[in-house]
């Protein structure tokens, strides 16, 4: 990991959900929401966790080896903690969603998952709003994701699970493109207010 992190100052927004539910549109949608909202602030996306290990040979979904757990969670640990100068800091995707593959494929050690959950509750405790996406239409194969849709429903189930108990106050934002960016601006906005 490089020498530049730390636990940064920004606003942490974390956007988890299964493969396929629209996470990077999401990711996308909302930074444009929070440009036109605050005018003169800054947003920082961090993405392609699994995609730019899957880009050097590292397998993903109901692949992943047991061996290439630790490569995934510290990308998810260096998007969380690298300083950044954006005032909003995006997460497509956190350690959790690793630690819910890792469970639903069985193929971690109980000594290291054990360890790897208290990790993911310190991390979790970083971030200022948790939103997750459930399944709501139907999983497209774009060459890279699994598309077994029963694999997906399970993984949802896991995810949304392990989240919850890092994170019992996770949201889970519904609908539309616009539906759900409205449902999270919402929030977001009620609790800068308080």
């Amino acid at each position: 990991m490089s020498s530049n992190m730390m636990f940064f100052p920004n606003d942490v927004l974390a956007v988890s959900g299964a493969q396929g539910v629209g996470k990077s549109t999401f990711c996308a949608d909302l930074k444009g929401a929070l440009l036109e909202r605050w005018p003169g602030r800054t947003v920082e996306i961090r993405t392609r966790v699994a995609r730019g290990l899957k880009d050097i040979g590292i397998s993903s979904d109901q692949q992943t080896e047991e061996d290439h757990y630790p490569l995934y969670l510290e990308r998810h640990i260096e998007n969380l903690l690298t300083v950044s100068s954006a005032d909003y800091v995006i997460l497509e995707r956190t350690l959790l969603d690793t630690l819910a593959y890792a469970t639903l494929n069985a193929n971690m050690r109980a000594a290291w998952m054990d360890f790897c959950l208290k990790l993911g509750d310190l991390l979790a405790s970083r971030i200022r709003w948790y939103f997750f996406l459930p399944i709501e239409f139907s999983l497209q194969d774009d060459g890279t994701r699994c598309v077994d849709v029963e694999y997906q429903a399970r993984l949802e189930d896991t995810m949304l699970s392990l989240i919850r108990r890092s994170r019992p106050d996770v949201s889970v934002v519904r609908g539309s493109r616009a539906a759900r960016v409205d449902q999270a601006m919402r929030l977001i906005e009620q609790s800068r207010d308080t």
